[in-house]
């Protein structure tokens, strides 16, 4: 059959039932985007190793944090908050309200901006009074950065992590 070119070719109409069908898709999509990313940042803080991993919620600009790993309470002290200068703090960490020696501590800052990574660690040593850690670290920049610390010996394994703000 010969093509007739005086009547131009109309587009089916769309259906309503092919927008539900398109407006259900898009919600499926966007709850499973949502959905795998709530799934994705809840278990991407675990550790290769099998450490326990919390992630506290610490004030970070507070001159005291506390966080709370697997049957232990860390207490980490900044006097003065985080500066942009070298810095010491004070690690402490307990069961109940006993100080208890963790063994290995590491305590690091990392900043992620776009095309770069900043990553800050402490030198960390014991005070001699079990339980309680020395901490210095001196940041490359101001900013809000994500602190972490980490501890291995007697105790387990454990980490977390929180917020700070190192000021100028």
């Amino acid at each position: 059959m010969p093509h007739d070119e005086t009547s131009p070719h109309q587009p089916r109409p769309v259906t309503k039932a092919q927008n539900v069908f398109a407006i259900l898709l898009i919600v499926i999509f966007l709850g499973a985007l949502l959905g795998g990313g709530t799934y994705w940042r809840r278990h991407s803080s675990k550790g290769a190793s099998g450490a326990t991993t919390q992630t506290g919620t610490g004030v970070a600009t507070s001159d005291t944090v506390v966080q709370k790993v697997n049957d232990l309470t860390i207490t980490i002290h900044m006097p003065g908050g985080l500066r942009l200068a070298q810095n010491e703090m004070l690690i402490e960490f307990r069961k109940g309200s006993e100080r208890v020696d963790v063994g290995n501590v590491k305590f690091s800052l990392d900043m992620n901006m776009s095309g770069m990574t900043m990553h800050d660690s402490a030198t960390v040593s014991p005070t001699g009074t079990p339980g309680q850690y020395r901490a210095k670290i001196k940041p490359e920049m101001g900013g809000d950065w994500i602190a972490t610390l980490e501890y291995a010996g007697p105790e387990g394994q454990g980490r977390t992590t929180f917020p700070v703000s190192v000021k100028q």
